[in-house]
């Protein structure tokens, strides 16, 4: 473990931090935190790959927010988290839902049970790499054959640090992992750098670059999927994969 990784919340410190925002039902974390576009971006990858009828777990609910939008595609929901308070939250808020108490390494369900198994910013927490790669080989074993998994990870060469509670991996430590999984990666997602940078007071981003480094203005306000991919990757907040059981 890096020295930087040392200072970090250990895995027991991370489950009472969930603990806590669970017994919060006067808040809203992701508009108290501003993280509206996070949320936009990560309910749209997963909204890309759910059809209505579909049977999907959400791998790490938390207090419900991917699990909602489930709901509303006409999905059949289910969710698992390792804070107890989270849980009985989604329970009150989603009854339609099935949701438990459980770990992600150790998930309470039959072989080839989902359509589509969701994880989002969930293995990220995990210390040890050798524990994200038990957690998502399960996270394949209950998806069916020819179902999705679709992964939305920290990127651990962002620009904008590394979070006390997170544990990033590099995009091709995720690669290796693929591997021998039996899995095929169909889709890889990028935050682009004019979303990342749309945190931040646009009128005046604008003008700083601009002022600044006029020949790369325009690029960085056009920036797509693919240029986000090739020479951004390391700006990027967040990757996402949506992968294939074989």
């Amino acid at each position: 473990m890096s020295a930087q990784d040392s200072k970090k919340l250990n895995y027991d410190e991370i489950r009472e931090s969930w603990e806590k925002r669970g017994q919060d039902d006067t808040v809203d974390i992701v508009k108290a935190k501003g993280d509206i576009f996070w949320d936009n971006y990560e309910k749209k990858v997963v909204s890309d790959v759910v059809n209505t009828g579909d049977r999907v777990l959400d791998v790490g609910c938390g207090t419900g927010r991917i699990l909602e939008m489930i709901i509303k595609n006409g999905c059949e929901a289910y969710g698992i988290d390792y804070a107890k308070s989270c849980v009985m939250r989604c329970k009150t808020s989603y009854p339609k839902a099935d949701v438990r108490e459980g770990l992600a390494e150790s998930l309470p369900y039959e072989d080839s049970f989902f359509d589509v198994v969701v994880a989002v910013r969930t293995l990220q927490s995990m210390p040890e790499k050798e524990r994200k790669m038990n957690a998502f080989r399960d996270l394949v074993r209950v998806t069916k054959k020819n179902g999705h998994i679709v992964l939305i990870e920290g990127n651990a060469e962002r620009l904008t640090g590394h979070p006390l509670y997170n544990y990033y991996l590099r995009e091709d430590e995720w690669s290796e992992i693929f591997k021998n999984a039996g899995v095929k990666l169909v889709k890889t997602g990028a935050i682009p750098l004019a979303t990342l940078l749309s945190q931040f007071d646009r009128e005046y981003c604008n003008f700083e670059i601009r002022r600044r480094y006029p020949e790369i203005y325009e690029q960085i306000y056009t920036l797509d999927q693919k240029a986000a991919l090739t020479g951004l990757k390391r700006i990027s907040h967040e990757f996402s994969f949506v992968l294939t059981k074989s």
